[in-house]
């Protein structure tokens, strides 16, 4: 990141950080740069791309009067000050009553936030903006629900979207001449793989197409997802082009937000590193890595657009042993096969289709030579890319809502309309009810109003907000820049990409949106490896990307970007005590707003301890519930999402791991498992989530594709206020909520009836008596339906003698619930995992920390 010039040359000049005094962030230039190729396309050639707003703003001027600046800290749990190691101002957020549901609330509601609207002057002469996405100073009074529709496109959107030259010349032709119907063909081809698979040199290498670089040009590892757009002329069509929109997604695992991006009309492009594996004629294929990397891609590409095509092309075929044809297609051959047969697993309901393989290539970018798997097939470099064109031309013609690609007149007239929206850069987001104001001007059928909304989606016009995947609703919404939107979800991912990678993977990182160093020493704990995003760090990401959309940071925008990660189920507000990083610190950072912290569950850096599963179905098997859920394909962002959508159901528990380089010598971890959940209910008094003496425990089996939840009312319980299988209806109505954003999962459940054992198992048993005290351990066995052994008994026997406790007064605050969560700490502190925490110290010298 360069700094800005002297003072007075018009550069913007380092600004200080919301709330953190002596912590610059440096600016970049008031033009749209550092996105590359990708936003140049993306931007209107007649807008405006300098930035009229400043990059950061002051939160000191709030008028009292904005309801959206008024803050009860009583409520909301804020970091003192005062405090050097960060004590928390109100205990309250540690009791406080959960919400009602875990669904994240609607990004509609905040239109009127998100939207430019109008600026208020306070007595005082300081500008308070009203809107909390506000950035341009003096903007004038705007109403989404009076918006002008464009009749008459202007040449350059026509260039842009248009595919047949003769539409674009006839498009505002006088009545009676102008064409009912027109051409666009749009598609996407996305490439997916494992990290240095040798996907950005293969999209460099279409880049340059019909240009030949004796080297290619140098390829660094890339973060989030990068996007271009490229018009290839389609074979034996006369004067016709298709647009292809090429997204390259990093590969490492941190990046599971992908999924959130993945459409219906794509050509994916399963991409392997072929030398990974030493191919002989013995043994030869793909590595197991890689093949559980596609397996992976596999099952999310099936979930989100079930009957996709897709093409599997190997790379680095130049450093084969042998790279004959005979060997290439032999190895080509047997991954083919092996995908196929993984495809062949996933069971799709009544009318959907399994994803299909299209074709399978060997490529050298350093010759630029390609063999294919079929005879006959491309040979060269632009073959391929040609190829790979008329693919995507042959599914954009065959589209079942616009057959030939022919689409009215009014899908032209609202792209203009919602492209000038953009250019303006005032409107971010369409409430449903505004967007569907403007579609009846237009004349859209409300019948093909969703699935017209829907292409749109696909084509990367829009991002839809949809809470139902089959309708719009009155909560859903319109977001007009999706590139932005993708470009604040990688950020996140990006730096704790950087955070985990090796010191010269980092250094090739192509990272433009963020500064890493700005970033590490904002909080230098690394929270993010935890999977907690503070609002101090999120301040340093989102600066930039914010700057892009000509937005301020602003304490109110960063609570905005929050929102739009929690309606994508990325993420939800930690209500609880905070997160520890790993790394150690004597730096504290004062701030004069709250920080608060988020979590982002696909970042969790641990899988439940691996034998509490085991431990608590058997307890649960006698006085509790088992409810079983099939999924195929089962993609792991489901289990993530999973998370945000229970988030008011977890119930908090927190083991001091030991950490021997440290003072004091231990770290708080919590129970924050990538791959399962221990919940609560019955609480009562409006507090029947998250808190109460119900238990129930939810385990996701990525392999077995199946999630199991036991769940358990114990004696001590109210059945009048809830009883376990309503805990358990409330973790099913998320599961079926979520499958309807994967349309091609095939899910089902059942209550599953366990054998009833009255003797529990010695290896249960030795758990128990390892976690509690033999009193508590006898009161919990007879609770849950069980009858100590004889041999069982006599170990209490001892143990009470050792103890000196009588079983005959057992302690009156003695509960199975809490009891339970005894176990539940005791399997986490056995944890190799969490044994074997020892953070690393901070790399920073402590002169540098001034």
């Amino acid at each position: 990141m360069s700094g800005g010039g002297p003072p007075g040359d018009g550069s913007p000049q380092a600004a200080p950080v919301l709330g953190m005094p002596g912590i610059t962030a440096l600016p970049t230039s008031p033009k749209l740069e550092g996105v590359k190729m990708k936003e140049v396309m993306h931007r209107d050639p007649n807008g405006d791309s300098s930035v009229t707003s400043p990059m950061f703003a002051s939160d000191k001027s709030e008028d009292p009067n904005d309801v959206h600046n008024k803050s009860d800290n009583t409520d909301r749990p804020s970091l003192s000050a005062s405090s050097p190691t960060g004590s928390w101002r109100s205990k309250r957020a540690m009791t406080q009553a959960p919400q009602a549901t875990g669904v994240a609330p609607s990004l509609s509601d905040y239109a009127g936030d998100l939207n430019i609207t109008e600026t208020r002057l306070k007595l005082s002469g300081n500008l308070s903006p009203v809107s909390l996405m506000s950035g341009k100073v003096g903007a004038s009074p705007f109403d989404v629900n009076k918006i002008e529709p464009v009749l008459d496109p202007p040449p350059h959107i026509l260039q842009k979207y248009l595919t047949v030259g003769e539409d674009i010349r006839t498009f505002n032709s006088p009545p009676g001449k102008r064409p009912d119907l027109v051409a666009i063909w749009r598609y996407k081809m996305i490439f997916v793989g494992a990290g240095e698979a040798g996907k950005t040199s293969l999209r460099k290498c279409f880049a340059s197409n019909p240009l030949f670089f004796k080297n290619l040009p140098e390829v660094g590892t890339t973060t989030g997802i990068d996007i271009q757009r490229h018009r290839v002329k389609v074979s034996d069509q006369r004067d016709s082009i298709i647009d292809i929109e090429v997204h390259d997604f990093a590969g490492q695992e941190v990046y599971h937000s992908h999924s959130l991006f993945l459409s219906n009309r794509t050509l994916f492009v399963f991409v392997w590193n072929m030398s990974n594996v030493e191919q002989t004629f013995d043994d030869y294929g793909i590595s197991s890595d890689e093949e559980n990397r596609l397996r992976q891609w596999a099952d999310v590409v099936q979930a989100k657009c079930p009957g996709a095509p897709m093409v599997v092309i190997g790379t680095h075929k130049d450093e084969l042993r042998d790279p004959s044809r005979k060997t290439v297609v032999l190895i080509l051959n047997k991954v083919c096969r092996a995908i196929s047969e993984y495809i062949d697993t996933f069971q799709p309901a009544q009318g959907i289709r399994n994803i299909f393989v299209g074709g399978s290539f060997c490529v050298s970018c350093k010759s630029r030579t390609v063999t294919p798997e079929n005879q006959g097939g491309p040979t060269k470099m632009k073959e391929l890319f040609q190829y790979l064109g008329d693919l995507c031309s042959k599914y954009a013609t065959t589209d079942s809502l616009y057959p030939q690609g022919a689409v009215p007149r009014y899908v032209v007239h609202l792209i203009a309309t919602l492209e000038k929206l953009k250019a303006e850069m005032n409107t971010v987001v369409l409430p449903m009810k505004a967007y569907n104001s403007l579609t009846k001007q237009l004349g859209i059928p409300k019948e093909l109003l969703h699935k017209v909304t829907t292409m749109l989606h696909d084509w990367g016009v829009l991002y839809l907000f949809d809470k139902q995947a089959t309708k719009l609703g009155r909560t859903d919404c319109v977001f007009l820049h999706p590139v932005w939107l993708s470009q604040m979800v990688s950020v996140v991912f990006t730096y704790a990409h950087a955070c985990i990678a090796p010191v010269h993977e980092r250094l090739t990182m192509e990272v433009e949106l963020i500064d890493l160093n700005v970033c590490d020493l904002v909080e230098p704990t690394k929270l993010i490896l935890e999977g907690v995003l503070s609002t101090i760090l999120a301040k340093v990401l989102f600066a930039r990307v914010l700057q892009l959309l000509k937005r301020q940071v602003t304490d109110q925008n960063i609570d905005i970007c929050f929102t739009m990660l929690a309606n994508l189920d990325l993420c939800y507000k930690n209500t609880y005590i905070p997160e520890e990083g790993p790394h150690l610190s004597n730096r504290s950072i004062s701030s004069r707003s709250p920080n608060y912290q988020y979590y982002i569950p696909s970042i969790f850096p641990r899988a439940m301890p691996p034998d509490m599963p085991v431990h608590i179905s058997r307890l649960m098997r006698n006085k509790g519930v088992h409810q079983l859920f099939n999924l195929c394909p089962f993609p792991k962002e489901f289990v993530h999402m999973l998370h945000c959508r229970t988030n008011h159901l977890m119930m908090r528990l927190q083991v001091d791991a030991p950490c021997p380089d440290r003072d004091p010598p231990n770290r708080k971890v919590q129970n924050n498992w990538r791959d399962g959940l221990w919940l609560a209910g019955g609480g009562g008094e409006g507090h029947d989530l998250g808190l109460g003496p119900l238990r129930a425990f939810v385990a996701c089996d990525l392999e077995a594709r199946r999630i199991d939840v036991w769940a358990v009312s114990p004696g001590d319980s109210d059945p009048r206020i809830m009883k376990a299988k309503e805990l358990c209806r409330h973790v099913e109505e998320a599961i079926k909520d979520l499958a309807t954003k994967f349309p091609g999962i095939t899910l089902s459940e059942k209550f599953v009836v366990d054998k009833v054992n009255p003797a529990l198992e010695d290896e249960s048993f030795r758990s128990l008596t390892s976690a509690m005290k033999p009193v508590e351990v006898e009161f919990l066995a007879k609770s849950l339906g069980f009858e100590p052994t004889a041999t069982q008994k006599s170990t209490l026997d001892e143990m009470m003698s050792v103890c000196n406790e009588d079983r005959a007064t057992p302690p009156p605050d003695m509960k199975v619930s809490l009891l339970l969560d005894k176990l539940i700490k005791a399997c986490m502190l056995q944890d190799p995992v969490i044994v074997q925490i020892n953070p690393l110290q901070n790399d920073q010298n402590d002169d540098d920390e001034e």
